[in-house]
């Protein structure tokens, strides 16, 4: 299981290092190779929980596909760059002050690495998009700096797993109690407890807000052990890290092991690094493959759609919506009027014009390349029967009903 992870890992940093020089390409094939990334890499690299390529790839993937929205993003955060630096410089002098100094931390030999980061910006934008709060206001959001504190725990002689695991959240409770005395800073109530209640991609960390009384900057604070931070860095991949050290190692071999084992992950994301030429030709061939399937195309409000290839433009329409495609006149593709049974291809950019007195004629079945198409279609075609069906037998009805009135004499 491990060789998949790493397998994988190499098929992310190929694609990281493609998008890296991306900008020597013709402005179509950024797009669609941009598209490719956003929705294949990164949400690999997301669900396997691997932060230290998810986030560059998202945030590549953001700046080819949306370079104006990308460039209005950027300005807002340079102009508050300098209040964020100074904030993250204050906090962690404060942070690392109270942690430090703590009596039961120096007894126990835990270390400590107090790093800042700035959160991705696409992820901002996302994040941006989704809620109303924030659309305008970007000084609402209250994690778009945080302050990571990574504890270093040795294992014990003789402890389990699952009891070095235990106490290594109570020391990051014991981090969390004391970062809350700190008189320069308010907030600190509400927790985000990914330690009680991790992630599905097995991320944990305590998640808490604070501001600095004489800089009104929202500051989130990460607090988790070495073994949490490299499964939110490396995600699955990092139980290779710790994989087959035995009981009888000796701590120094299991550390030269680990230290190997992640100097190998961060190769692969280090920007004049190269992959061997096995693995790349390895990689290609999977991508075509996996790719090569696909078809990837836009829509006018940036929308990317993640289609199969021999999609058609009816097919993007019923994706869309059911009533898009139920009301759909015709499409334009790349500013050009097609028929429905125009066939799609990777980087097309698409509009579907609606008609709300347009119904789709049965010969579309022939149109649709899915299956959930045809399926939308027939539902439609059989539902008109029925309701066509329902009003001859209510004209009926009606009809009969006016005979027989008819025949009724008139009473005087």
């Amino acid at each position: 299981m491990a060789d998949d992870y790493r397998v994988i890992l190499v098929k992310l940093a190929d694609r990281l290092h493609n998008m890296r020089t991306l900008q020597f390409m013709p402005e179509r094939k950024r797009k669609t190779i941009a598209a490719e990334t956003l929705v294949v890499f990164a949400q690999l690299a997301h669900r396997l929980g691997v932060w230290l390529f998810k986030t560059e790839l998202e945030d590549l993937s953001f700046k080819y596909l949306y370079p104006t929205e990308f460039q209005r993003l950027d300005k807002l955060l340079s102009m508050r760059r300098a209040q964020y630096t100074s904030t993250l410089a204050a906090a962690t002098h404060d942070f690392s002050e109270i942690l430090r100094r703590d009596k039961m931390f120096k007894e126990h030999n835990i270390k400590l690495e107090i790093t800042g980061r700035e959160k991705g910006m696409y992820s901002l934008w996302e994040k941006m998009r989704r809620k109303t709060k924030y659309k305008n206001n970007i000084d609402n959001i209250d994690d778009i700096i945080a302050l990571r504190v990574v504890l270093d725990i040795q294992q014990l002689a003789g402890e389990s797993d699952e009891d070095f695991a235990n106490r290594g959240a109570g020391y990051c409770y014991h981090a969390l109690t004391l970062v809350r005395k700190l008189p320069n800073w308010s907030g600190g109530d509400s927790l985000k407890n990914y330690i009680a209640f991790p992630k599905p991609n097995g991320y944990q960390s305590l998640h808490v807000t604070f501001i600095h009384h004489d800089a009104p900057v929202p500051l989130e604070i990460q607090i988790r052990t070495r073994q949490m931070h490299e499964v939110a860095e490396y995600g699955m991949a990092a139980h290779w890290i710790y994989k087959d050290e035995q009981r009888g190692d000796g701590e120094q071999k299991k550390s030269k092991m680990r230290s190997r084992r992640v100097a190998w992950l961060e190769s692969l994301a280090d920007k004049d690094g190269d992959l061997r030429k096995d693995a790349q030709q390895f990689v290609e061939e999977v991508l075509r493959d996996e790719l090569g399937r696909r078809c990837f195309v836009f829509l006018r409000d940036g929308t990317i759609l993640n289609l199969s290839r021999g999609c058609t433009a009816l097919d993007a329409a019923f994706k869309i919506h059911s009533e898009v495609g139920l009301h759909m006149q015709h499409a334009v593709i790349n500013d050009k009027k097609v028929p429905p049974f125009y066939q799609l291809q990777n980087g097309d950019r698409v509009n579907i014009v609606t008609s709300d007195d347009a119904a789709p004629p049965r010969e579309w079945l022939a149109y649709a390349f899915l299956r959930s198409t045809r399926n939308k279609l027939a539902a439609h075609f059989r539902r008109t029967k029925k309701e066509k069906e329902r009003a001859v037998d209510l004209a009926a009805a009606l009809a009969t009903a006016a005979t027989a009135a008819a025949a009724i004499p008139l009473v005087h």
